[in-house]
């Protein structure tokens, strides 16, 4: 009779009936079946997180995310951030880029996200967050300007105070892309690699141009020396695709709008914004509620907006009255005229 011996899962005495018998029951078995291969789809999982790390470090996000980070100083500007506020940042900077415009593919940059309360205030006894909730897009010459103004009223942005800061997640001067990437990976946790995982990394153009002119038969090594002009040109005599789209910047109004609903500030203003877009588009039917005056002062008015929009967006004192009347005072009520009704509608009640 064969010695017992300790089961290779649950590590229990157990009597084997033959030589090879490691488990003492088929439910050990099949346990340990499971668990292997749960070891094994992570170990997958981990190598594909990583090979996909590297491939950020070069996108166009990832230069985003590594510039700021250096900027810092330190990864702790991710503070709080999880899955879902990572991708909302990734929507937000997208969002940006397509608002600042193209000529023949490359960015006009018109807009800029600026922060709301700054990074590099040194003055300051708090640090600006690199968070959705902290950044909003601006036109580049305001973003500029702005600088490192501290907000003061109002919405005042996400941060956190200087004292918490913790060396162990300072960067080097002369730490890689992919270490900054991987340290900020480390300071987020599982929050990270979820994220990453689902996230659609967008390759640069000249990473894409790259990639489709390799393809095509040219060696990688060289094409990685020629600047996006000269790989263009390569491309358009190989007759290769590749991103060319010319459009115009967003209008400010327009980006404004969509920022203080974001953020949930401002209503007053956004809503005046509201009414000059609905009067302006609406060319079939009178809207709703119509500017009091001259198209001059409406032209002056809506400059006072953005102007007051920008402030209230970074935290700075702006004013929701104007000429000494509040902005949604500047607007009447239209009554609704009997071209505006439904005929196919039955219930419609029809004026004599």
């Amino acid at each position: 009779m064969l010695r017992k011996q300790a089961c290779k899962y649950c590590a229990g005495l157990f009597q084997p009936l033959r030589v090879g018998h490691i488990y003492c029951s088929d439910t050990c078995r099949k346990l340990k079946f499971k668990a292997k291969k749960a070891s094994e789809t992570k170990k997958k999982l981990s190598r594909r997180l990583e090979k996909k790390l590297g491939i950020l470090s070069a996108s166009a996000f990832g230069k985003f995310l590594v510039r700021e980070i250096r900027r810092a100083g330190t990864v702790q500007i991710l503070h709080g951030h999880t899955a879902a506020s990572l991708a909302d940042l990734v929507s937000l900077k997208r969002r940006c880029t397509s608002a600042a415009g193209f000529k023949d593919g490359e960015s006009l940059g018109a807009y800029e996200l600026s922060h709301i309360y700054p990074v590099g205030n040194s003055q300051s006894k708090h640090i600006g967050l690199l968070s959705p909730k902290n950044l909003t897009i601006a036109p580049k010459e305001f973003n500029r300007k702005h600088s490192t103004k501290l907000p003061s009223c109002g919405y005042l942005g996400e941060s956190i105070p200087r004292s918490i800061l913790n060396p162990q997640w300072s960067i080097r001067d002369n730490s890689s892309s992919q270490e900054i990437l991987a340290l900020a990976r480390k300071y987020i946790g599982a929050d990270f690699d979820a994220w990453l995982g689902k996230h659609n990394i967008t390759l640069t153009q000249k990473q894409g141009l790259i990639r489709s002119l390799k393809k095509a038969g040219y060696h990688e090594e060289r094409l990685r020396d020629l600047n996006l002009k000269e790989l263009q040109a390569i491309a358009n005599d190989e007759d290769v695709g590749y991103f060319h789209m010319t459009a115009s910047p967003a209008e400010i109004n327009m980006v404004l709008m969509d920022e203080l609903n974001r953020l949930k500030i401002g209503n007053p203003l956004l809503t005046a914004l509201e009414y000059l877009e609905h009067e302006e588009w609406d060319s079939f039917y009178n809207s709703k509620f119509k500017f009091i005056g001259f198209d001059r002062e409406k032209k002056a008015f809506k400059k006072y907006l953005i102007t007051q929009s920008l402030a209230c967006l970074h935290g700075q004192p702006y004013s929701e009255v104007w000429k000494k009347k509040a902005v949604l005072r500047h607007f009447k009520e239209q009554k609704e005229s009997p071209q505006k009704l439904n005929i196919d509608d039955e219930d419609a009640e029809i004026p004599l």
